[in-house]
């Protein structure tokens, strides 16, 4: 039996963070599925999400992992997941604050799903957050070691298109 996990957040854009958790999974799981949900928190998606799922999907053939896909969903993630057929969920934790959220979430999707949490830390790129890269490159502060190539021409692409406008 595989054993598949699935890593949701709103990766908007991804960063290397996510990536750093993504490639401890891909080590711990057969299959790992990304997906991009939408967070009540952030209703407006910064980036187009298939635009990103391309780049997201590019990182991944370019750094050879090979057991990870991604898509997206919009629904309740943990029931998503046990469709899939996965067991656990993924989550990535830049500090003790978000350590401490992530196993109150961990408690609550175990009681009522029966689903595992696997909380990742990211060690390399501990304070890299979606919402401070997006800060930086409004401002035109260098975000190059803090999103792969294939995001940042992404982002690099939807600034474009939005000062043609």
């Amino acid at each position: 039996m595989k054993r598949r996990a699935v890593y949701p957040g709103s990766f908007d854009p991804w960063t290397e963070g996510h990536e750093e958790i993504l490639e401890t999974a891909a080590r711990m799981f057969d299959e790992v599925i990304v997906v991009i949900g939408k967070s009540n928190n952030k209703p407006l998606r910064r980036f187009e999400r298939q635009s990103m799922i391309e780049a997201i999907e590019k990182t991944f053939a370019e750094r050879g992992i090979n057991n990870a896909k991604v898509t997206f969903h919009d629904g309740v993630i943990a029931l998503y997941a046990k469709q899939m057929g996965a067991t656990c969920l993924v989550r990535g934790a830049r500090n003790q604050t978000d350590f401490q959220h992530e196993i109150d979430l961990a408690k609550s999707i175990k009681r009522k799903f029966s689903l595992d949490t696997a909380v990742l830390f990211t060690l390399e790129h501990g304070t890299i957050s979606s919402s401070v890269v997006y800060e930086y490159f409004g401002y035109d502060i260098d975000i190059f070691d803090d999103v792969p190539g294939p995001v940042l021409e992404v982002m690099m692409a939807a600034r474009e298109a939005k000062d043609k406008k």
